[in-house]
């Protein structure tokens, strides 16, 4: 109800600012509506999840506790829950979550099953990762209070982490949000104070036409501005499949002159960098694909470049220099965005290594300490990430995706020693270099330190990942140029639309 009434709300307002009708408001409720329902059911979970994120976190501890005094772990969530049932009462999320568990307990029902039922009812990584910890350290005997321990620590920097980004994005945020409201401001300031003067925007065909275009403009802006400041985003890629790319004659001529003349220093770095990018997919393929759109994107721009030139020749032979850097620039411009298109994927894989290896590194030490060998933790991680992103949960991760790819070397019997070093060579990353080379010696001399040194390494990779973090802080004030400018032009145009049409 609360959705539908502000969509109500803010269509019939948007209509009667854009077009001086509120009847108009009745063809934008449906998007308005669906958007705000994302919306606010989006902010919703976040705020659920984090919530739930903490008194796991608090539970956590509590347990290692209890574990460390005596209890086994089935009498200790009996204890937990009498402890948090003072601490957060009876409707907090925790707490219904233990009063499930301490029944199904109370029916025989094994620890292991009950926590795989409230990681997969709360839908948290974090807790399906516990669960399975549980699982290897009851039957390989691992240190389960330790481990705990461990686990409590790991969420709690996790939480950390999430409120420096968070602090950090609400600046920037705050920034977009005042960009988005200043066009809006003007124009009800207009409307209020200079009405006469404003009507030029509603009396008219163009200006319904040109509000139109400038509420798009907007549209676009705002997005723009919030993909700009929304740090925790993750992009979706393809998983190419096998097919046969047609080449004419004419088209393979031009690969031959791209790849021979124009690109022959950079053919190979190019295609490296597909190899990189799509590690688990038929990379010939995805080879073939990128040559291919290429050669075509290049025909399309030397056709236009060739329409554009041969206007000037017959329409404007005056500046027939203009008309033919304009061709020029189609005709380098398009092919070359895409070539540069494979660079900002390689630096956004860079990025997204760089932030998941200290949580990779996490449940690495996790799993270790539960009594796993390392080809068994790689096995166990990459299996649980290809369940989430098949189903849907989450997006391709590029440093998951390089453990799916060593899971499949291992099946076919490759040496460990052998997959652990190319891994770290691909990776092109000291942090990844140093962690495949603490594996490959310690799978010479034993297993006996490789846990501690898991767990240093993640204190500098916390470091590292903070001050990439910030990094991205800083490029996003500059990226936030554009949307700003969009929006000043949209005032603009407001403005002087009026004293135009008015001369």
């Amino acid at each position: 109800m609360k959705v539908v009434l502000l969509s109500i709300s803010v269509s019939l307002f948007s209509s009667l600012l854009l077009y001086d009708n509120p009847a108009g408001g009745i063809l934008l409720l449906i998007p308005v509506y669906l958007f705000l329902k994302k919306y606010i059911a989006g902010k919703g979970y976040k705020r659920w999840k984090n919530e739930v994120l903490f008194q796991f976190g608090e539970m956590l501890r509590s347990l290692a506790t209890a574990l460390q005094v005596g209890y086994s772990i089935e009498n200790a969530f009996f204890e937990l829950t009498r402890q948090f049932n003072v601490m957060y009462g009876e409707t907090a999320p925790i707490m219904k979550e233990l009063k499930v568990i301490c029944h199904g307990l109370k029916m025989n029902i094994t620890i292991e099953k009950l926590l795989y039922g409230m990681a997969q009812r709360t839908g948290l990584t974090e807790m399906m990762e516990y669960a399975e910890i549980v699982n290897v350290a009851k039957h390989s005997g691992g240190n389960l209070i330790d481990i705990t321990k461990h686990n409590a620590d790991i969420i709690h920097q996790k939480r950390q982490m999430i409120t420096e980004i968070e602090t950090m994005a609400a600046a920037k945020k705050y920034e977009s949000i005042v960009m988005n409201i200043m066009p809006v401001g003007i124009l009800i300031y207009l409307r209020v104070t200079s009405k006469a003067y404003i009507s030029a925007l509603y009396s008219n065909p163009a200006g319904n036409a040109l509000m139109t275009v400038l509420f798009v403009l907007y549209i676009f802006a705002a997005w723009l501005g919030n993909y700009i400041t929304d740090f925790d985003k993750t992009k979706k890629i393809k998983i190419r499949k096998k097919k046969k790319v047609s080449k004419t004659l004419f088209s393979a001529g031009i690969v031959r002159i791209l790849e021979k003349r124009i690109l022959k220093s950079k053919k190979g770095m190019i295609d490296e960098e597909i190899k990189l990018l799509w590690v688990n997919t038929d990379k010939e393929c995805v080879i073939s694909e990128f040559w291919g759109k290429l050669v075509n994107s290049t025909i399309l721009a030397s056709a236009v470049g060739i329409v554009i030139f041969m206007t000037g020749v017959f329409m404007d032979m005056d500046n027939i220099a203009l008309y033919l850097s304009i061709a020029g620039s189609v005709v380098v411009v398009v092919p070359y965005r895409i070539i540069y298109r494979i660079k900002e994927k390689g630096i956004e894989r860079k990025n997204q290594l760089l932030l998941d290896y200290p949580e990779l590194l996490d449940k690495m030490s996790l799993l270790l300490g539960a009594g796993l060998s390392v080809k068994g933790t790689i096995k166990r991680i990459a299996g649980e990430y290809i369940a989430r992103r098949d189903s849907g949960k989450t997006d391709i991760r590029y440093a998951y995706e390089e453990l799916v790819y060593m899971m499949r070397q291992l099946d076919n019997g490759i040496p460990e020693t052998v997959v652990y070093e190319e891994w770290g060579r691909r990776s092109r990353m000291i942090i990844y270099m140093k962690l495949s080379s603490a594996i490959i010696q310690n799978l010479k001399k034993g297993n006996q330190d490789m846990l501690e040194q898991f767990r240093m390494m993640s204190l500098d990779a916390m470091e590292e990942r903070n001050t990439a973090v910030k990094q991205m802080g800083e490029k996003a004030s500059s990226k936030l140029l554009l949307p700003m400018m969009l929006q000043f032009t949209i005032i603009l145009a407001v403005i002087m639309y009026p004293a135009i049409t008015g001369m």
